[in-house]
């Protein structure tokens, strides 16, 4: 419906990588095609664009003009320096004083303590929403390779995805290894998280920590899109003479598709 509304030229969409699996994929990339568009998708790692995170994200491209091999072009782009926390990390110093809520250290007697410690809260918090099987959520983290929580500290290369329910805190981590004190930990403070996501320290959030950790981790880590953008063809913004009416003879036709797919289950 957006399309069809503002009929733009060139369209960037990003999703989690497992939606490239499901049946709202295949039915996207149908009516993006119907609606005359040239369409192409990719896994890209931020890992790749000079970030010292492992977030993975898909990225679907279509273009009003053929573009092939525009996103292997981008995949392509591996910085020949390796990224390591060291780039985003404050330094420890400026965290001593702050909420331990919003990036300030906090003092456990282990890893193994600390790894107890969020599971309880992910007990806590799984109860807390009306699930009596926390067990079955805890699993869940293992079986995403959510557990044990992860520590990092300056060399580390790949943090783990900052995801939205990470300020809660997120039991998987990142935990912050203090650098002088091994009992000493903390989590990524929202300066940290921009950096991560390459996001301007000038961008206004809401200065609230769950809150802005929610739309960080919700958000695009920009690097990333901001090079499938420079790849796009030029044309834009909109294009003329677009088939709209595809878009609901495309929408049938999906509609139809999913009846018959449902008939098939059952």
């Amino acid at each position: 419906e957006i399309v069809k509304a503002t009929n733009p030229y060139n369209i960037v969409i990003e999703q989690v990588e497992d939606f490239l699996e499901t049946s709202m994929f295949v039915g996207l990339k149908g009516v993006l095609t119907l609606l005359g568009y040239h369409v192409q998708h990719a896994v890209l790692d931020a890992n790749d664009f000079g970030l010292p995170t492992g977030r993975r994200r898909a990225v679907i491209v279509a273009t009003t003009e053929p573009a092939p091999g525009l996103i292997e072009r981008v995949s392509r782009s591996t910085k020949l320096i390796q990224p390591t926390a060291a780039d985003i990390l404050l330094p420890a110093h400026a965290l001593e004083g702050r909420n331990q809520a919003q990036g300030g250290w906090f003092t456990v007697r282990s890893e193994d303590d600390l790894e107890r410690m969020m599971r309880e809260l992910a007990k806590d918090e799984a109860l807390a929403v009306g699930d009596a099987r926390p067990g079955n959520w805890l699993g869940e983290l293992w079986e995403r390779d959510k557990f044990p929580p992860q520590f990092i500290d300056e060399s580390t290369t790949r943090v783990r995805a900052i995801v939205s329910r990470y300020g809660k805190p997120d039991p998987s981590g990142p935990f912050v290894r203090h650098p002088r004190r091994p009992d000493t930990y903390r989590l990524l403070t929202v300066e940290e998280i921009k950096r991560l996501h390459g996001v301007p320290q000038s961008y206004q959030l809401t200065d609230h920590y769950r809150t802005d950790v929610a739309l960080l981790g919700q958000g695009v880590v920009v690097d990333v899109f901001r090079s499938v953008i420079q790849e796009l063809p030029g044309g834009g913004p909109h294009r003329r003479n677009a088939p709209a009416d595809y878009l609901e003879a495309a929408l049938k036709a999906m509609s139809s598709e999913a009846r018959k797919i449902k008939h098939a289950v059952v």
